[in-house]
């Protein structure tokens, strides 16, 4: 049986090592996107915790109130069929978030927006999705989880 000999060259060996070691330095560096003190985090912590019954479809036209004890984590805007309208995310009359649709924006317009991180509404809130142009299109839906407050 031949015998197998095995050798690292010295300078591969040096350069390996300082590429694990700035490697491990720089994870630990790393910040997560979002997570500084002035996010309200309480609400989204326990987000793999959530059963199903607490998921919520908010419908276009039918205001939600959220439920007294509870917090209603938004999580998406968008529209219950494809069609590319500015609906309107509010929350007790405020534009909380918006679909943008116009065609000389820098990106393309979607039917599908994502609430920004720890967007919340309260106990006793009115949460509505709307079209203000014509507010008689039901088309909107609004979705997030309800949390214990």
């Amino acid at each position: 049986m031949k015998q197998l000999t095995f050798s690292v060259h010295p300078g591969s060996a040096l350069i390996g090592a300082a590429i694990v070691g700035l490697s491990i330095v720089t994870a630990g560096a790393i910040t997560v996107q979002g997570s500084g003190a002035s996010r309200d985090v309480s609400a989204i912590e326990n987000v793999n915790d959530v059963h199903p019954r607490e998921f919520v479809c908010v419908k276009g036209l039918v205001p939600f109130v959220v439920p007294p004890d509870k917090l209603l984590v938004l999580t998406a805007l968008g529209s219950a069929n494809n069609t590319i309208i500015p609906w309107t995310l509010q929350i007790d009359g405020t534009i909380e978030v918006g679909i943008d649709t116009d065609s000389s924006s820098p990106h393309l317009p979607t039917i599908l927006e994502f609430a920004r991180p720890g967007l919340v509404a309260y106990p006793g809130q009115n949460v509505t999705v709307l079209y203000p142009p014509n507010p008689t299109i039901p088309d909107g839906r609004a979705w997030g989880y309800l949390v214990d407050a």
